[in-house]
């Protein structure tokens, strides 16, 4: 999938959900696929789900853009149902994120291992433009660092989720992340998760590319 560059535009811009200048990316459609139960982390979530539907996400429509600085992302999946606040303890809400290798060869499905993190572009439908970026060893090691760096907008209209996550290509820190510039690939992985069938964690939809993120060159 291509990242046009397009150095015209602000954060501002991308986080337009109908802003025409994603109309003129690149997108691409993407078959979900539930995780897989034997996967899961515990004995007690693996028992809990048996048997049980997850992954109710089975296509989504992803485009990219950057402007040299900024890499933003426009995923878009239908949802018959709004899901963006909990009010008893078995509600879950919508949420989303694009995972990112920190290094070369990081295993995304497996949401990395030790010594190969994952980098998570999370959003949550009950968090705004609050985005997370997340880092992970695997499954169960998940941690937010760098708040307030992924910042997102959404929108539901007519059974259709559209979100858009941002994020700096390269930030100063020292947490393993990704860190992009221009003119780089990378393979990169998706995952929704539908609160109304009570997905969280790693019960979600899942895809990995089949192509890689190619970010075009700034000039």
């Amino acid at each position: 999938m291509r990242a046009i560059y397009t150095p015209e535009l602000t954060l501002k811009d991308y986080l337009v959900i109908d802003h025409d200048c994603w109309g003129r990316a690149n997108g691409v459609n993407l078959q979900m696929v539930e995780t897989p139960i034997a996967m899961q982390p515990t004995d007690a979530i693996r028992a809990q789900w048996k048997g049980r539907k997850h992954g109710v996400v089975t296509q989504a429509r992803l485009a990219a853009l950057h402007n040299g600085t900024v890499l933003g992302f426009r995923l878009e999946w239908a949802d018959a149902s709004v899901d963006e606040r909990i009010v008893d303890n078995d509600q879950f809400v919508d949420a989303a994120a694009i995972m990112l290798p920190s290094v070369p060869k990081a295993p995304i499905l497996l949401m990395g291992q030790k010594g190969a993190p994952v980098n998570a572009w999370y959003w949550r439908a009950d968090e705004g433009v609050d985005g997370r970026n997340i880092v992970s060893e695997g499954y169960g090691t998940t941690r937010t660092v760098t708040p307030k760096t992924v910042i997102c907008n959404q929108q539901w209209r007519k059974g259709t989720w559209s979100v858009v996550i941002t994020r700096a290509l390269a930030l100063k820190t020292s947490e393993p992340i990704a860190q992009m510039k221009p003119a780089e690939q990378l393979p990169y992985g998706v995952a929704i998760w539908e609160g109304g069938n009570q997905e969280r964690a790693g019960i979600k939809s899942f895809a990995l590319s089949i192509e890689d993120l190619i970010l075009d060159a700034a000039s």
